[in-house]
């Protein structure tokens, strides 16, 4: 079954792309944010099945992993490897056993299952602002995470 078959009836928006949006707008500068506009029309219709927002949530934590392990900062490699742990804790689950990510229960509001998830998000946006603190936003592929995550909705080709 198709993670978009399990969707619940009309809620098609990703609750884990628009917490990272809404987490990279506090720290983006200004200049930024109309950039985030565009990706929160996308995250609208990217879907909110289970599977589809478990696999963007594990997007986010491997993100974050990249995103640290380039810089040289003694605090953001330990960003690295906590972000590593989070990543290694879920391929070690996965790998023990088969989860159904289909059968959790639909509702409008996050499972208390996806609270883990969330975590891995909200860990990504704060990998972004310490990296971009160091090296500058410019330096930071904060839209290439979000390219990669509203997917099939689609890519921006520019504000508006």
């Amino acid at each position: 079954m198709s993670p978009e078959a399990s969707e619940p009836t009309g809620s098609t928006s990703s609750f884990m792309i628009t917490t990272l949006i809404g987490r990279l707008n506090e720290s983006l500068p200004s200049t930024e944010h109309e950039k985030l506009h565009v990706y929160q029309r996308l995250a609208a219709g990217a879907g909110s099945g289970h599977a589809a927002e478990w696999h963007r949530a594990y997007r986010c934590a491997r993100w974050a992993v990249r995103v640290a392990s380039q810089d040289e900062d003694r605090h953001l490699r330990s960003d690295a490897k906590a972000a590593f742990e989070i990543v290694r804790e879920i391929e070690k689950a996965l790998g023990a056993e088969v989860l159904d990510l289909e059968s959790i229960p639909a509702g409008h509001v996050v499972s208390p299952r996806f609270e883990v998830e969330l975590a891995w998000v909200e860990e990504a946006a704060r990998v972004a602002a310490r990296a971009a603190e160091k090296r500058g936003w410019s330096s930071v592929p904060w839209e290439d995470l979000l390219r990669e995550l509203v997917g099939d909705a689609g890519t921006p080709s520019g504000p508006g």
